[in-house]
């Protein structure tokens, strides 16, 4: 038979497990929308995601970590990433979009859970902190592209949640 305090901590298990949830599918679906229907999942590659993209797909064709003539001077952890996935899949930009989705929507419930741990007597607060993660614009635009900040983000607050 369990006890209050047994089935309490029960109950505060389940609510935390149910809003880690919530705040990655709000994350995953506003993220997923904004690729879908204003970035484009098949959208030319802009900025520095030619360059992520191209040391990863040489370093799957066995050429090591350069793109064209150029020895990489980047961070290898998203091309090492990417690498992991074209070696499954092929060379897909869009699928490395997709990607970069899920692992920004990771950036919520962390959010939330470094709020909880900040200030544990305020619960709505860290509500409030994993929601405004979810919507900040700045968050679903980079994470729909192929750039390192949003594996930053969440490495960030994976390191301090």
């Amino acid at each position: 038979m369990m006890t209050a305090v047994g089935r309490y901590r029960q109950l505060q298990g389940e609510r935390l497990a149910w809003a880690i949830l919530s705040l990655f599918v709000l994350a995953l679906v506003l993220r997923a929308g904004f690729l879908l229907l204003v970035w484009g999942v098949d959208a030319p590659m802009d900025g520095d995601e030619p360059a992520y993209h191209g040391y990863a797909e040489s370093f799957v064709e066995g050429n090591g970590w350069q793109n064209g003539d150029f020895k990489s001077g980047r961070s290898p952890l998203l091309p090492l990433q990417l690498a992991a996935i074209y070696s499954v899949t092929g060379p897909d930009p869009g699928l490395a979009r997709w990607y970069m989705v899920a692992v920004s929507a990771l950036g919520s419930p962390l959010v939330y859970l470094l709020a909880r741990q900040i200030y544990p007597k305020l619960p709505l607060v860290a509500i409030l902190a994993g929601v405004g993660w979810a919507v900040y614009p700045p968050a679903i635009w980079y994470g729909s592209n192929i750039l390192t900040e949003t594996m930053g983000a969440v490495l960030v607050a994976a390191s301090v949640a």
